[in-house]
């Protein structure tokens, strides 16, 4: 904007960046290996996240999302603990396997640890 004149000389013609304009700028690189979905189940994405100082009227203090990559469909459970997330997932695979009569084929989750 300055060499364009819209902004006044403040007595130098050193442009100097802000910290907010640096982080701004920086561009990550792009995810190379996404795999779209063709297919129901073929893929099923993963989230656990916590409520982080706010607990449900059940004290679930977490939940977590299957998501699947064809339809988008999205289920999400809630969780007291984090080590509910595999008994959640038996759950989610029994429900919709039954229901569409396919297998769930590959499973991605961001591998957060929880």
């Amino acid at each position: 904007m300055k060499k364009l004149d819209v902004l006044p000389n403040y007595g130098g013609d050193k442009l100097e960046k802000c910290e907010v304009c640096i982080h701004a700028k920086i561009i990550r690189k792009l995810f190379s290996n996404v795999i779209r979905s063709t297919n129901l189940l073929d893929l099923i994405h993963s989230d656990t996240c916590d409520f982080k100082s706010f607990m449900t009227k059940g004290s679930m203090k977490y939940f977590i999302t299957f998501i699947d990559g064809y339809s988008c469909f999205c289920q999400v459970y809630l969780l007291k603990s984090n080590d509910e997330g595999f008994n959640k997932f038996i759950e989610f695979q029994t429900r919709v396997e039954k229901h569409l009569g396919h297998l769930i084929k590959k499973l991605k989750s961001d591998r957060g640890g929880e």
